[in-house]
């Protein structure tokens, strides 16, 4: 019973830390995208918002064989696209950029931690 309730808690712990993380970078992707109207608030419903349908249409898509991974992915891509063009009330081209500027963030995240910790990257 006591495990059951840990574990339960580490989920919920980890849920609330990837959805401030991931509100973090998509804030700061709005940002350096010069999306006028970014606010943390938006960016923690764009993160919750295309977290939850991206994984119902990456769930849904995985089970169609050889090729429904790769349709999940475009699928989920548009989808994301439209709830940033959405929430930040811009057009396909920013939300686009918001997209491609999260990305370069994770990427330059990851570098920096994996830097931090002495792990070296071989490319």
């Amino acid at each position: 019973m006591i495990l059951t309730g840990l574990t339960i808690s580490c989920i919920i712990i980890s849920f609330l830390l990837i959805l401030l993380f991931g509100s973090l970078i998509i804030h700061l992707a709005a940002k350096l995208s010069f999306v006028k109207n970014a606010t943390f608030k938006k960016a923690v419903k764009a993160c919750l918002v295309t977290a939850i349908v991206s994984l119902i249409i990456n769930i849904i898509f995985l089970f169609v064989p050889p090729i429904g991974p790769i349709i999940g992915f475009f699928l989920s891509l548009i989808v994301t696209l439209y709830i940033l063009k959405s929430i930040y009330n811009t057009g396909w081209i920013q939300s686009f950029i918001i997209w491609i500027m999260e990305w370069i963030v994770i990427i330059a995240v990851v570098i920096i931690i994996t830097a931090l910790m002495g792990v070296a990257i071989i490319v």
